[in-house]
């Protein structure tokens, strides 16, 4: 029962959070520019030595899902805990029966919830834009998103 109620407080926690950040505009806002970066390899992959196009546009790729994944992790990290700070909602809820390291645990899934939907969503622009070059989305650049996020969840947890 315990384990129960436990599961229960950090799961809302963690879909209050996911629906804060979803509504935030800065996680709208840099989740458009990074799709204008992954666009822009396009722009690129033109300027580039016949044949290297479907490179640039990996290699730019990668390092776009990386920069604002890592963005992401550090800006609405600061950002969710500060409004909660600002709004002395974090008052409100430590006030009822839900310990610390719960609230904390349910802020960091729901950050790593948003940040999973953002990996998700880049990665299938940069998928699409990668096969309108005529290159090939295979399992190595699966890998390369899935440890992105790995990294983007180190980055949200020190936030």
């Amino acid at each position: 029962m315990a384990k129960v109620m436990l599961t229960r407080r950090v799961t809302a926690v963690a879909k209050n959070t996911f629906r804060e950040a979803v509504r935030n505009r800065a996680f709208l806002g840099l989740t458009c520019f990074a799709v204008a970066f992954i666009l822009f390899s396009l722009i690129l992959s033109e300027l580039t030595v016949v044949g290297q196009g479907p490179r640039v546009i990996v290699d730019f790729g990668l390092y776009a899902i990386s920069l604002f994944a890592a963005a992401t992790a550090i800006l609405m990290g600061t950002l969710l805990v500060y409004k909660e700070l600002e709004k002395k909602t974090i008052y409100t809820i430590i006030s009822k029966p839900i310990r610390r390291y719960e609230f904390l645990l349910g802020k960091y899934l729901g950050m790593v919830g948003i940040l999973a939907v953002e990996l998700l969503v880049l990665g299938l622009i940069w998928g699409a834009v990668l096969w309108m070059q005529g290159g090939a989305f295979g399992g190595e650049h699966i890998k390369a998103i899935v440890l992105i996020g790995f990294e983007a969840s180190l980055v949200a947890a020190v936030g």
